[in-house]
């Protein structure tokens, strides 16, 4: 196995190899003339890199899809209640009288709010880098 690091300066994608979360300055290399997979500092993606390194891509979206499912799982709850709530404030108690003027203005007064689905966003990408860390450490392919 070839640790290697390096000042990220190169054109590599800046996201960890592992789990998609900030790369640091940490990579990985089968050989000197190998692309460099660059990993964030949790010790989990320093320690499987190599592993994940040389997965078959087929493997690794199964992963990457199981992933993405699980993180869905988590906000899509809270993203309905949000939508909902805004709606029900606004006065719509049936979305058969929804129209497209009242959803806009709805979005429109509810802009603030967006803080609450950045905050969504930033969950579901914390499940789905958990998520792949613990299928990966429990070695239990969702195939």
């Amino acid at each position: 196995m070839s640790v290697m690091l390096g000042n990220k300066k190169d054109k590599e994608p800046v996201c960890c190899s592992v789990c998609s979360r900030q790369a640091g300055s940490i990579g990985y290399a089968p050989s000197s003339n190998s692309r460099i997979s660059w990993v964030c500092d949790d010790d989990f993606c320093v320690k499987t890199i190599g592993f994940v390194y040389n997965m078959g891509s087929k493997d690794l979206n199964r992963y990457e899809q199981f992933a993405i499912n699980e993180a869905r799982k988590e906000i899509v709850q809270e993203i309905l209640d949000f939508a909902i709530s805004a709606l029900y404030d606004a006065g719509i108690k049936n979305l058969d009288t929804l129209d497209a003027e009242t959803f806009s203005q709805v979005c429109q007064d509810n802009k603030q709010e967006n803080s609450a689905l950045t905050i969504t966003l930033e969950k579901f990408l914390l499940t789905y880098a958990a998520t792949i860390k613990h299928q990966l450490s429990a070695n239990a392919p969702p195939f």
